[in-house]
């Protein structure tokens, strides 16, 4: 994400680098995609089952980064376009990372709740299903007021890829401090879930038989494996902006792009949903109304007995 464009301002702007510039549209409309067919494919199928918070992480990654494709080089896009696009780019980061937080939030909660009895409240499942989204409303329509107001400031950035603000920085540092903030929260629940799962390993190794592995150690691997990634991608933004900076900002937003292909890899070659497509080896399968009833993601209630916590 840049704070710098060319001094061109609404004329003709050379983009840094334009192989990468559609390697960059190729990662943002196939993530989008393909995480749309797994989360259809998790919504439809009577054999897999997933919650409200795997829904709500998963669609946070469908991001709108490619809203100014076809005005990506030459003259300034629309402005118009330009402003939402750029809302949308510094609005993005902190939902899914917040969303992540409340997803680890939820498999901590499920893990914390099978091996303690406990339960959380109707109200507390409604806030943390809810408060990442009201993060991103707020955010979108704040830079949304600020790039209406400050037109004038708003270009393509030299990349091509995206629109952002110029010498407006503290849309930047906001975005910055939320995600730090997140990431910060994600490595700490982390810590948390495997402390308990390290404390209980008994338990748990008894609870993945009788569950068929719907709760098991591959299934957090996954989500943990993930959230190491986005950390990787801000690591790698950081360092473009340095003096001498050892990936150049193109590059930066190309491995920014890749993170919605790797959630649809890391979550969508799950073994329930691969048998969903391997539908060749499901022809003996018979699966009754009755038992391949649809467990509609439970959004405030938590996990159903055979839900699946990620």
């Amino acid at each position: 994400m840049s704070n710098s464009v060319f001094s061109e301002g609404a004329g003709v702007q050379q983009i840094e680098n334009s192989t990468l510039l559609v390697v960059f549209n190729f990662l943002q409309i196939f993530g989008f995609f393909a995480l749309g067919i797994i989360v259809l494919t998790a919504w439809l199928a009577p054999t897999v089952h997933r919650t409200g918070a795997w829904y709500s992480f998963m669609g946070s990654w469908m991001s709108f980064y490619f809203l100014i494709a076809g005005q990506q080089e030459g003259a300034q896009p629309n402005l118009s376009v330009c402003i939402v696009q750029a809302a949308f780019v510094y609005a993005a980061p902190p939902l899914t990372s917040t969303v992540s937080v409340a997803f680890l939030l939820h498999l901590f909660s499920t893990v914390s709740t099978i091996f303690t009895s406990s339960n959380r409240s109707r109200n507390w499942r409604v806030v943390m299903h809810l408060f990442p989204f009201a993060v991103h409303f707020v955010i979108f329509l704040e830079t949304l007021i600020v790039g209406l107001a400050n037109s004038d400031k708003v270009f393509r950035d030299r990349t091509g890829m995206f629109c952002s603000f110029n010498n407006i920085p503290f849309q930047l540092k906001l975005t910055s401090a939320v995600v730090i903030l997140d990431m910060i929260a994600m490595l700490v629940l982390e810590a948390l879930t495997f402390v308990l799962l390290r404390r209980n390993w008994a338990a748990f190794k008894r609870l993945r038989v009788r569950s068929n592995g719907t709760l098991s150690l591959p299934l957090m691997i996954r989500v943990s494996l993930f959230s190491f990634l986005p950390m990787i991608a801000m690591v790698l933004g950081t360092m473009s902006f340095m003096p001498d900076p050892p990936i150049s900002e193109a590059q930066s937003n190309v491995v920014v792009a890749f993170l919605p292909t790797a959630a649809a890899v890391i979550f969508g070659t799950q073994q329930d949903i691969l048998r969903v497509w391997m539908f060749w080896k499901n022809s003996t399968t018979v699966v009754s109304r009755e038992a391949g009833a649809r467990l509609k993601p439970n959004f405030v209630n938590g996990p159903r007995p055979n839900d699946s916590p990620v």
